[in-house]
């Protein structure tokens, strides 16, 4: 038997690469155990009347090696969507945790497609981006993930960029998921750097009042809009839109003409 053969079977636990993307790689690997351990004690009959199951520090950190820090990190984040509850009960104290059968943020998360969590989500190709130039230098699209070892390293890569993506947004009070579902790729050819100059001024242009939905102007076109703030040109005006969706915002670039 190959050492290899031990990984898979029993003794892990499979995470949506959806979840990692929305919500960060230790807080899904976290919310699949809560789960999993939920699951085990409903079967035993042994959730109490809240259907509250309790969980301490030592079995998680066993059993998915989170330290109690990360622990605390990453249940407030999961308490903080909605995903699970938490309580002290008992003497000595011990922590319940609820889990919540269909919370609105994996309805909001899975909405579109229920089984696309279990397939890795293609990135979209925008026009004239610079991933695009990569492509046409090195003559393979990237987007067959499961073909070449590297390109599977670099995806992940991407989960752990998009995670501090969304934390810098969240700094300035902006939820970027939503973008980074539609588009994984959005923000993977910017630096931290840039990332935190798109943040800030989208932020600074809502205060203002001059953009009420910088989550839904980016998701309208993501591209144009990060290109026009990192090149100081962006003016945005905002237009109702005719469709029946009121998600997006209409971003109008400024005519460098004139």
């Amino acid at each position: 038997m190959a050492l290899i053969d031990l990984i898979g079977g029993n003794n892990y636990i499979p995470v949506s690469r959806e979840l990692c993307i929305a919500i960060g790689p230790a807080e899904s690997i976290l919310y699949c155990e809560l789960v999993d351990q939920y699951r085990f004690w409903s079967r035993c009959g042994k959730l109490n009347e809240e259907s509250m199951f309790f969980s301490t520090v030592e079995q998680i950190q066993s059993r998915v090696g989170l330290t109690k820090d990360q622990q605390l990190r990453c249940f407030r984040k999961l308490s903080e969507l909605g995903l699970i509850k938490t309580e002290r009960k008992g003497l000595p104290s011990k922590r319940f945790v609820k889990i919540y059968d269909n919370p609105q943020f994996l309805q909001d998360l899975f909405s579109k497609n229920p089984n696309e969590a279990r397939n890795i989500q293609k990135a979209e190709n925008p026009t004239t981006s610079r991933r695009e130039t990569r492509q046409q230098v090195g003559g393979k699209p990237d987007n067959k993930l499961t073909e070449n070892p590297t390109l599977t390293r670099t995806y992940i890569t991407n989960l752990n960029n998009n995670n501090n993506v969304v934390e810098i947004f969240s700094k300035k009070g902006i939820n970027v998921s939503p973008v980074l579902r539609k588009n994984p790729e959005a923000f993977s050819d910017y630096t931290e750097k840039e990332i935190m100059r798109i943040a800030e001024t989208l932020s600074k242009k809502q205060a203002e009042g001059k953009i009420t939905n910088p989550v839904g102007l980016l998701m309208s076109d993501v591209q144009t809009v990060t290109e026009a703030i990192l090149a100081g040109k962006f003016y945005p005006s905002k237009k109702k839109t005719t469709t029946t969706t009121e998600e997006y915002e209409i971003y109008v670039p400024p005519n460098i003409s004139t």
